[in-house]
């Protein structure tokens, strides 16, 4: 069998075109990356092309001369659209809107239009039934136009901070260079029967999809990098932040030990003094740090079962949430106290960081029915934590209905009450189904709730409490009623 350079190489084309056509659109299905999106659409519009220059010969046999015109308008048109689809996937690849903002939108508006153009062409060409102006315009205008703006891409690309743009370069040139010259050639018919333009161009092809395969394997471990990095940063905080809280407390006991050693009464009656006020504090930090541990050993154990399951996009958005609250944790952990606002915004956090792993299925409504200055009231931390806990895991989630849950704030009889309510499985559920361990565990949370305000209440002279009641039949659900009085 005669050996043919040409059909050689358009296997190989078709194959890795393949190939990383179906990647790409895994990939992009995955991720939800518009790079890839992108990809996918020059790589399956370039293998449309290739099957056009099958070595079995056209598909599409006919004798309707409209039929033939299309097909041939077809067979240069979705050339525009893969060479196009490239220059797009290369801005979104890239980050070009991120590190050249103006060269992205100068780029978008050029290639819309060479498109626009490309379409008003072809189609006019369908219409008159002419499929050689169109050729002509693919071969005088648009390939001179799009070769212009590949050369500035591969100029440009080098003001991209990173080592994927040398991927793009190289695969980007080589492709470039051996397109032109290929389709230079067969205008001017200089090479032989061995070599043919289409040789050129598959070779072209074949470069080009190598070092995509490796410029989208390096993306995507880029990728992966990034999100390690993240997750072991936010450990690495909370580690040295408990270290820090450990040293202090050591500072702060050695210094206790040296006072009490001083026995003048004046000095004992001041030591008794600030005794009592830094045993109110350790109590309530005491308190805090048993909520804390409690929440975020349940958040880092969601986002290990994400990324177990491989649901990278998922563990993407559970963890930049859970990174932003346990800053924010962390943060009022140092003070005593944070204001109502301050609260809210962390409950916020909290119930779209546990409605993620109820796959967004639950309905939040957050109602703030009092004046602006009214939301600067201090109180403990994560106080409202364990409550939405409990709606969230001993309410909501045995319930088999449409799940809602709603905070309201509102202002009567001079002081400011805050309601929980929840349409979960209520008090008589739980109290009828729900195993001894587990309503044990329950009532540890009110029970440090409980403790806390008192404490609080003692320092601050505060009156803070609380109150939880089952909704009224016919309607199932819990609501907690915390009330914020001033002495």
């Amino acid at each position: 069998m005669e050996f043919h350079l040409q059909d050689f190489l358009w296997f190989i084309s078709f194959a890795t075109v393949f190939i990383l056509s179906l990647y790409s659109l895994i990939v992009a299905v995955r991720t939800r990356l518009k790079a890839f999106y992108w990809y996918f659409v020059f790589s399956f519009s370039l293998l449309i092309y290739l099957q056009f220059r099958s070595v079995y010969g056209n598909i599409l046999i006919t004798d309707n001369q409209f039929f033939l015109n299309f097909n041939h308008v077809i067979y240069w048109f979705i050339q525009v659209i893969y060479n196009c689809a490239y220059a797009i996937f290369f801005i979104h690849l890239l980050g070009v809107k991120k590190h050249l903002p103006k060269f992205e939108k100068q780029l978008k508006i050029s290639i819309s239009s060479i498109f626009v153009l490309s379409s008003i062409v072809a189609l006019t060409a369908v219409i008159i039934a002419d499929g050689i102006l169109f050729r002509h315009y693919f071969q005088y205008v648009f390939s001179p136009l799009i070769s212009i703006i590949g050369f500035i891409i591969l100029y440009k690309i080098w003001e991209i901070p990173g080592k994927l743009k040398i991927f793009f370069f190289v695969g980007g040139l080589s492709y470039l260079v051996l397109v032109l010259f290929a389709l230079i050639t067969s205008l001017f018919d200089i090479l032989g029967d061995f070599v043919t333009p289409m040789s050129i161009f598959y070779l072209g092809v074949i470069l080009e999809q190598i070092c995509m395969g490796f410029a989208l394997g390096y993306f995507i471990e880029q990728l992966n990098n990034r999100y390690r990095d993240t997750l072991r940063q936010n450990l690495n905080l909370k580690n040295a932040h408990n270290k820090d809280l450990n040293l202090k407390l050591q500072q702060q006991s050695k210094r206790l030990n040296k006072m009490s050693a001083i026995n003048k009464e004046q000095t004992v009656a001041l030591l008794k003094s600030n005794y009592e006020s830094k045993l109110n504090e350790s109590r309530l930090s005491s308190l805090q740090s048993k909520m804390n541990p409690h929440f975020i050993f349940n958040a880092l154990n969601s986002i290990k079962v994400y990324l177990i399951e491989n649901d990278k996009r998922k563990a993407i958005t559970y963890m930049n949430r859970f990174s932003k609250l346990l800053r924010k944790i962390l943060e009022s952990s140092r003070v005593e106290h944070i204001s109502l606002r301050e609260e809210l915004e962390i409950s916020k956090l909290y119930i779209e960081i546990e409605n993620t792993r109820f796959n967004d299925n639950i309905t939040f409504q957050l109602d703030v029915l009092v004046h602006d200055k009214m939301l600067n009231l201090s109180l403990p931390s994560l106080i409202l934590q364990p409550f939405l806990e409990n709606a969230f895991w001993h309410g909501l989630a045995p319930s088999k209905r449409e799940k809602k849950l709603s905070i309201k704030v509102f202002e009567i009889n001079n002081y400011i009450q805050l309601e929980i309510e929840d349409n979960g499985v209520g008090l008589t559920y739980n109290s009828a189904t729900k195993l001894n361990n587990k309503i044990k565990k329950k009532s540890m949370g009110i029970q440090l709730t409980k403790e806390r305000l008192e404490v609080y209440n003692q320092k601050y002279k505060t009156a803070y409490d609380f109150k939880i009641s089952s909704k009224t039949l016919p309607e199932n659900g819990t609501i907690v009623s915390l009330f914020f009085k001033e002495i």
